[in-house]
Order: structure tokens, then C-alpha cells, then sequence
């Protein structure tokens, strides 16, 4: 028996576009949490969901960002939480996102790159605070 097929000769390299969220004020030594929602995508503490529901990894940076794994398709758009140590929310905004093409770095099948880039929020004083930090 003699089969026949048409694929790509190499398999697409995977890569992955970033988001880094940094916050910014007199209120950002109250940050304890960033959160990043699209759709029905959010980020989670845990590297692996237990639900197995898709998630944008997260890691912080050596200067303290928030840096999200948006994948290869990144949002338009999304949700950005930022909450204190307790949880209480701080700041929840949409956000619009613009992304910078790179090109198909991987040829014409493998679809384009986006820029990582990084997305600066500001903290104004907590409500209530003498000191600005909870």
C-alpha cells in the first residue's frame, strides 16, 4: 500500500510574544498582584491549571514586572487587574492593545510575530492611607 500526503517539509519553531505590566505611582508600593484577563483566558499563580482552562503564564521580572505569556496570537484587548496584598482590587481597567508586527520569522506558513512589549500602569495613593502602603 502506497500513501500519499502534502505537509510542510519543517515543522513552524514555536515562539511566544510577552506582555510586561509595571506599575508606576504613589500607590505601587501597595501592589501585590497583577492580573491579565482575555476572553476567557486569564492568568493564574499556578504554572498548570487544574481545570486544564487555558491561562497566560506569568513570571516577574528582575525589575519587578508582571510578565505575561500571551503566545502567538496576542489579544486585542484585555483586562488588567492590580490588587494589594489582602486582594482588594486597586485598579481593573480594559485595556486596548497594539502589537508591532515582526514579520513571519519562520516562513510564510507559520504565521507573523508580535513585539513584546510593556505596559505601564499608575497607582494613585490608597484610599485611607497615611503611609501609602498596606
Amino acid at each position: 500500500m502506497v500513501l500519499a500526503g502534502c505537509a510542510p517539509a519543517e515543522g513552524c519553531r514555536g515562539w511566544s510574544t510577552t506582555l510586561t505590566v509595571s506599575v508606576e505611582g504613589p500607590g505601587s508600593g501597595s501592589v501585590a498582584d497583577v492580573r491579565l484577563c482575555s476572553g476567557d483566558v486569564c492568568s493564574r499563580p499556578e504554572a498548570i491549571t487544574p481545570d486544564g482552562a487555558p491561562t497566560y503564564p506569568l513570571a516577574r521580572d528582575e525589575d519587578g514586572g508582571w510578565v505575561f505569556e500571551v503566545g502567538t496570537e496576542p489579544p486585542d484587548e484585555a483586562t488588567v487587574t492590580v490588587a494589594d496584598r489582602s486582594g482588594e482590587v486597586l485598579i481593573e481597567r480594559e485595556q486596548p492593545l497594539s502589537w508591532r508586527l515582526l514579520g513571519e520569522p519562520e516562513g510564510p506558513e507559520c504565521g507573523w510575530r508580535a513585539q513584546s512589549r510593556t505596559l505601564v500602569i499608575a497607582v494613585p495613593e490608597p484610599r485611607g492611607s497615611v503611609f501609602g502602603t498596606r
